[in-house]
């Protein structure tokens, strides 16, 4: 119940009306079985720091890592639901992924297909470390 409270009136409007940043402080990779369809519970995974910057309208995001910096600009979005952001992405070279910013679970998810068509699907998750 505090939990609920905490982000209804902290986290939620802070999304909302400024500019919201995300540290990460772990990464993994988990693939689709698409014969059980579920994700595997198999997924590799390491520690690396990365940062998400929310711009205050919502209409782009900034991801940084210690290797690189790329832009990611939001072409639909669903209101949160239980602390959960869900957007359709597009980066600055072109790929295209479907976003939830997890805030309940401390988590942001990027869910991939394979440009060939293959539909071999792949989801990117990162653990967040704090919010500000």
């Amino acid at each position: 119940m505090i939990k609920k409270i905490f982000y209804l009136f902290f986290i939620i409007p802070f999304l909302s009306f400024s500019q919201t940043s995300m540290s990460c402080d772990y990464k993994e990779v988990c693939d689709w079985i698409s014969d059980d369809q579920v994700w595997s519970n198999e997924c590799s995974g390491n520690e690396t720091s990365s940062l998400f910057v929310m711009n205050k309208a919502e209409t782009m995001f900034v991801h940084t890592t210690s290797d690189l910096k790329s832009t990611y600009y939001i072409t639909s979005k669903e209101s949160g639901k239980d602390g959960k952001f869900t957007y359709n992405i597009v980066s600055d070279v072109g790929n295209k992924y479907y976003a939830i910013f997890d805030l309940e679970n401390n988590e942001i998810r990027f869910v991939y297909l394979e440009p060939d068509d293959s539909k071999e699907w792949f989801m990117v998750r990162w653990y967040i470390k704090a919010i500000f």
